[in-house]
C-alpha cells in the first residue's frame, strides 16, 4: 500500500509548520539552530525561516516572533506537530506548533534548488544510490524568441518587456547539455534531463575579452548541466510503502520546442504498445479466427 509520495518541487503549505511562543532572551540564530536540531529529527527539512520582532529588548537581542518550519514530507509535518505542540521547550516557554494556514493557498509548481534536490536524493537513497552522466553537450544558436518561451529555462541577459521583432529574431549562441541519472538499486530505471543556458559574447578580440569568452563559455556549461540536473529530477517521484521500501517512478516528457530530441537507442528496451484507431477490416476478423 502506497502510504507517501515523494516529489523533487517545492512543498506546499500542507507540509509547512507555523512555530510560535518563543523566549524574548533568545537571539533568533539560536532559535534557529535550536528547531534545526529538535525538527530534523522527525524528517528532512527543506527550510526553516524565522520572523523577528521589530524592537529589541533590554540586553539588544532581537528575538522570534514565530517561524515556519517545511519538510519534504507530509508524515513528518504530521508526527513533528503532533510530538512537539505544547510538549517540547525552547528556553523557559513551550513550543506552541501548528500547520500554516496561509491566506492564498494556490500551490506555486517551482523545482527545487539543485542542492536541495541533492539532499533529498542522498536522504531517500543514500549517497551511493544515484549518479549523473553527461551524454551529450552541444553548441546551438537559437532566437531569443525561442528561448523566451521555454520557461522552465532561466536565461540570463533576456529582456521579456522590450519584444521588438528585430529583438526577437536576434540570433544567440548557446550551450545545451543532455544528462542520464541512474540509480545503483534499480538498474532498470533511470531519467534524460536537458539543460540549455545562453553564452556571453565580447564585444572584442582584445586578451582580456578573450579571457572572458572563455570564462562566460565554461560558466553556461556549469549552469546547462546544473538545469539538466534539474530537469531530471522534475521527473522523478518516490513512491513510499506502507512495509517502508520505497520505489522510483519516472514521468518521461515529450521532447520541448527547439530541443532535439533525445537518442533512440537510450529508449531500446521501452515497451511500445500499438492502438488501432479503427476497426480492422472484415477479412482481417475471419482470418485472426
Amino acid at each position: 500500500m502506497v502510504e507517501e509520495i515523494i516529489d523533487f518541487y517545492a512543498p506546499d503549505y500542507t507540509k509547512c509548520l507555523f512555530i510560535a511562543n518563543f523566549p524574548n532572551e533568545l537571539s533568533s540564530v539560536y532559535i534557529q539552530s535550536k528547531l534545526e536540531n529538535i525538527c530534523s529529527t522527525f524528517g528532512l527539512i527543506c527550510g526553516i525561516k524565522c520572523f523577528e520582532n521589530e524592537d529589541c529588548n533590554d540586553d539588544g537581542v532581537t528575538s522570534v516572533q514565530y517561524a515556519f518550519v517545511q519538510y519534504h514530507s507530509k508524515l513528518a509535518a504530521t508526527k513533528a506537530q503532533k510530538e512537539l505542540n505544547g510538549r517540547w521547550f525552547i528556553g523557559s516557554r513551550v513550543m506552541k506548533v501548528t500547520f500554516a494556514n496561509p491566506k492564498n493557498k494556490q500551490i506555486n509548481v517551482m523545482i527545487l534548488p539543485l542542492w536541495k534536490c541533492y539532499n533529498l536524493a542522498n536522504h531517500y537513497l543514500g549517497f551511493n544510490g544515484w549518479s549523473v552522466a553527461i551524454i551529450a553537450q552541444e553548441d546551438i544558436v537559437q532566437t531569443e524568441e525561442s528561448l523566451q518561451n521555454q520557461r522552465y529555462l532561466q536565461l540570463p541577459g533576456i529582456d521579456s518587456v522590450n519584444n521588438s521583432e528585430e529583438k526577437l529574431n536576434k540570433q544567440i549562441n548557446c550551450v545545451r547539455c543532455r544528462v542520464k541519472m541512474t540509480f545503483t538499486k534499480y538498474l532498470d530505471t533511470y531519467a534524460i534531463g536537458t539543460g540549455l543556458m545562453s553564452i556571453g559574447t565580447s564585444s572584442s578580440n582584445s586578451a582580456g575579452n578573450l579571457s572572458n569568452t572563455v570564462n562566460n563559455r565554461a560558466r553556461s556549461i556549469k549552469l546547462a548541466y546544473q538545469e539538466a540536473c534539474r530537469d531530471a529530477y522534475s521527473q522523478l517521484l518516490f513512491v513510499i510503502l506502507s512495509n517502508g521500501k520505497l520505489y522510483i517512478e519516472v514521468f518521461r516528457r515529450q521532447s520541448r520546442d527547439n530541443i532535439c530530441d533525445i537518442a533512440d537507442e537510450l529508449f531500446d528496451n521501452q515497451v511500445l504498445v500499438n492502438v488501432l484507431k479503427e476497426e480492422p477490416p472484415d477479412e482481417l476478423k475471419v482470418e485472426s479466427e
